[in-house]
């Protein structure tokens, strides 16, 4: 008996010893929009401590100080800022690793500030650390360097319950097994990439509310994103979750629609009756319709829908500067064309284009829609962008594609080159000096 008790006790003391070796993310801010949480000593197939030579530009990880048998989380804070969190193995060898930076010229010497130390990495990102924690934040201008740091500070003394630990959003990624995961919530993203992302919201409900769970995983310049939109509220889960059911497997039909020079491309295979109701929800696809909406009937257009359809933002700020191309099950809409064209508000005006095929102008911005004799709908804000969303379906899609789109119901696409807006530069500027050189997003349902 005297044994077993032993045995229990020293059980419940490796059990609290466990639990309590996540203390070390207490610095992350409990309100935190987006975390992605990365296992080194789980990742295979790319370099498992790219994170760490990327960031802290070094060579070799073994006496840095930092212990890599621990997960790392990356995190946007609740104003924005952008950060990392890792465990401390050893705190002296740590300073000789900035000491070490500082000599190459790669931050600037440690400081001492409020019981913690701090260094800025490459003018713009700050590192403080205690004896467990190591937070970096960032970029920051060197006039904001100052602002971050206090903030920093009161992130460093946090406590279990007042740091990430206790949200719900840490419960949910520390449920993913994956060796890289994320949660997100959808706001934290570039704005065009927010109504893509919340298509099944229940109508009047905030993008704040749903968030998106996925695995990531880098291969080449392309970080993918596989998982699905969840919620913490049931009604808006169920919605969520009930619109997923929409999507079809896709096959690639349109794999080659999308260009280098494109910002977005999403891709799809659904049936327009079912799938209208779940976009007129949507107020992100609503306000990007509008105008066009205000001539041209395109509830009618999308209900027509049955197949697959790809829509491609194309890189310039007009609403119209978007290409729609998809499969239809009948062009009984074409009837009603001669109406649109009388009915245009003032200032606007719908003319014959080619066959079946339709100019609209409203005097700032310009929108090219038209069939093809096999129901194929296509369109663009130019002739030439309209044509090129069915100039390449001859080519049949490439070994790669068809492994992009393989088993998928849903996939978006993202260049960040072409993003083009303040979050979008930031999500960038984040992403490179973590992972390396990434040139593209891709997120997909299966």
């Amino acid at each position: 008996m005297k044994h077993f008790r032993i045995i229990i006790g020293v059980l419940l003391v490796n059990l609290l010893l466990s639990c309590s070796d996540s203390s070390y993310l207490n610095p992350v801010p409990a309100e935190s929009k987006a975390l992605i949480a990365i296992n080194p000593a789980k990742m295979s197939g790319i370099d498992n401590v790219i994170v760490l030579k990327s960031l802290l530009h070094l060579k070799k990880l073994d006496k840095t100080g930092i212990d890599l048998s621990q997960r790392i989380l990356l995190f946007e804070s609740p104003d924005g800022n952008l950060g990392a969190c890792m465990k401390m193995r050893d705190k002296d060898d740590f300073l000789k690793t900035l000491d070490n930076l500082n000599e190459q010229g790669v931050c600037s010497k440690v400081q001492s500030f409020r019981d913690y130390n701090f260094a800025v990495l490459r003018d713009s990102w700050l590192v403080g650390y205690s004896d467990k924690s190591l937070l970096i934040m960032g970029p920051v201008t060197v006039s904001g360097q100052s602002q971050m740091r206090q903030q920093m500070v009161k992130y460093l003394n946090q406590d279990e319950d007042e740091g990430i630990l206790s949200s719900k959003i840490y419960e949910k990624i520390d449920s993913l097994e994956a060796p890289m995961c994320m949660v997100a919530r959808a706001d934290a993203l570039p704005e065009q990439l927010v109504a893509p992302l919340t298509i099944g919201i229940p109508k009047g409900a905030d993008a704040s509310r749903v968030y998106i769970c996925a695995n990531v995983e880098k291969h080449g310049e392309c970080l993918f994103f596989d998982g699905k939109p969840f919620a913490f509220n049931r009604k808006v889960n169920e919605s969520l979750q009930n619109a997923l059911a929409i999507y079809r497997p896709i096959k690639g039909t349109y794999a080659n629609t999308m260009h280098p020079e494109d910002a977005i491309g999403i891709f799809m295979d659904v049936n327009g009756e079912a799938y209208l109701p779940v976009l007129q929800n949507n107020k992100g696809f609503q306000v990007l319709l509008s105008g066009i909406n205000s001539a041209i009937d395109m509830n009618n257009i999308l209900r027509s829908i049955d197949g697959e359809m790809t829509l491609i933002g194309r890189n310039d700020k007009a609403s119209q500067g978007i290409s729609l191309v998809a499969q239809l099950a009948h062009t009984k809409w074409l009837a009603d064309v001669d109406y649109w064209k009388q009915s245009c508000p003032a200032g606007s005006s719908i003319v014959d284009w080619q066959k079946d095929a339709f100019h609209f102008s409203d005097g700032k911005a310009d929108f090219y829609f038209g069939v093809t004799p096999d129901k194929q709908f296509y369109s663009g804000s130019t002739p030439e962008k309209a044509l090129s969303t069915i100039a390449n379906q001859e080519n049949r899609p490439t070994r790669n594609d068809q492994q992009l789109f393989a088993g998928q119901r849903f996939v978006m696409m993202v260049n960040l080159n072409h993003i083009g807006t303040e979050k979008g530069n930031m999500v960038g500027d984040f992403i490179s000096p973590i992972f390396g050189k990434v040139s593209q997003l891709v997120y997909r349902i299966k």
